[in-house]
């Protein structure tokens, strides 16, 4: 039998509930047999000690009293005294027998000379004088039923009789024993039956659980190839939108590594990082839509040409929105052509509604734009293309990108050097 049976593993596993449910049944089950085995032992005590009770209080209203009591007056001479023991050996359990007189005084036992003893009246015989009814004390193996005699609604006598219980007793012993046996054979029987359940159940759920997690995993890997799938099918279309326009060709990846560089200069963390990076390699792939006479016109676009060009942002964050691990780029995608003033598209955002991200690869795309030829216009040169940022500051650029980018101009010029330049310390000095 395995561990996992009786879910000796995760506590969220089926088959421990399982387990959790057979403690709780057996538990349940040994209490109600507790429950039962008591209460049905108490109920033939109970009906026992009853029927003693009513057996001991007729033999003294019908042979002692008539005996004891002779024209309203206690008799307890000689001759009551024979015909008293001959009454209590009619019941064989009969051990003692004690007539009490109105005033709490021994008038006459069956176990020895009255004038000898110094008894006192028990409390059941004073509650059975006081009372005017029958009551019963029961204990160290006998069982007494106090009498009360009147005369004329008045108290005359109590007469105690007192039996052996022992043969009570060992009823309500025999009792609880059959009791316990047929009781244990009955839930034993139950727990049995709620052990096998569980077992069977528990290893059907271990089956199906099993299945399960294997069908997980090939759900799992099958999700994983969809998605390298759908990534290398945008690379593919970013591959196809460089190899549209010559002169474009490995823009993507040069924003990339401007972009990761000023991303680390603004301490991002590394789960930024990689959104920047994957938005920064992918952010023109919604130029895939654009007609090549827009994309590789040699002269300056017109205003309808230019709307067309404009809607590759938003197109290219549908596109990579369909990606789940992708999601979290979409805006700075879709959004790296807002401008601080608000004048940018396609949703004309301004200042801090910018998403950090989208502020940071939009001036990488616009300094790679500046400093390589393109069909309508020569590459500017490093120094030119500083001075344009810097104007841009606040007006087209976030102001804690430029500044970010000029720092990493100062200290890392490599990282964000232009094709064909050997170096910027001379634009940055």
């Amino acid at each position: 039998m395995h561990d996992h049976e009786f879910g000796l593993g995760d506590k969220d596993d089926p088959s421990h509930l399982l387990r959790r449910l057979l403690v709780l049944s057996a538990i349940l089950l040994i209490a109600g047999a507790i429950a039962v085995v008591v209460t049905l032992t108490r109920d033939v005590h109970a009906r026992a000690v009853d029927d003693e009770r009513r057996d001991l209080i007729a033999l003294t209203r019908t042979l002692i009293v008539p005996t004891a009591v002779i024209n309203g007056r206690l008799r307890v001479g000689k001759l009551a005294t024979r015909q008293l023991h001959r009454a209590i050996q009619v019941d064989p359990d009969v051990k003692r027998l004690q007539i009490w007189s109105q005033g709490g005084r021994l008038a006459w036992t069956s176990g020895r000379r009255v004038s000898a003893t110094r008894t006192r009246p028990s409390a059941g015989v004073l509650e059975a004088g006081l009372l005017g009814r029958p009551t019963v004390t029961h204990g160290d193996g006998t069982l007494t039923v106090n009498v009360p005699v009147r005369r004329q609604a008045r108290p005359l006598a109590v007469i105690a009789v007192t039996a052996n219980a022992r043969a009570i007793d060992s009823l309500v012993t025999d009792t609880r024993r059959k009791l316990a046996a047929i009781v244990a054979v009955v839930f034993g029987s139950i727990m049995v039956g709620v052990i096998a359940v569980v077992i069977v159940t528990s290893r059907r759920l271990g089956s199906q659980g099993r299945e399960l997690s294997e069908r997980s995993e090939e759900l799992s890997a099958s999700y994983k190839d969809l998605e390298q799938g759908a990534v290398d099918a945008i690379e593919t279309l970013n591959a196809t939108v460089e190899a549209k326009d010559p002169y474009t060709a490995g823009h993507s990846q040069r924003v990339r590594r401007i972009s990761l560089a000023i991303g680390r200069e603004l301490q991002l963390s590394p789960k930024k990082l990689g959104l920047l990076a994957q938005a920064a390699l992918f952010h023109d792939v919604g130029k895939i839509g654009v007609p090549d006479a827009i994309l590789t016109k040699p002269s300056r676009l017109t205003p309808g040409e230019y709307d067309v060009m404009k809607r590759h942002a938003a197109a290219g964050a549908d596109i990579i929105a369909r990606l789940s691990h992708m999601k979290e780029a979409v805006p700075a995608v879709r959004h790296h052509h807002e401008q601080w003033d608000g004048c940018g598209y396609p949703d004309g955002l301004r200042a801090d509604e910018i998403p950090l991200e989208a502020s940071i690869i939009g001036l990488a795309d616009a300094w790679d734009a500046m400093t390589t030829t393109r069909p309508y216009a020569e590459a500017r040169s490093t120094r030119e293309a500083m001075a344009e940022l810097e104007r841009g500051s606040g007006v087209r650029f976030n102001p804690a990108v430029v500044h970010a980018f000029f720092e990493v101009a100062q200290r890392h010029p490599n990282e964000i050097m232009p094709p064909g330049q050997e170096s910027l310390l001379a634009a940055v000095g």
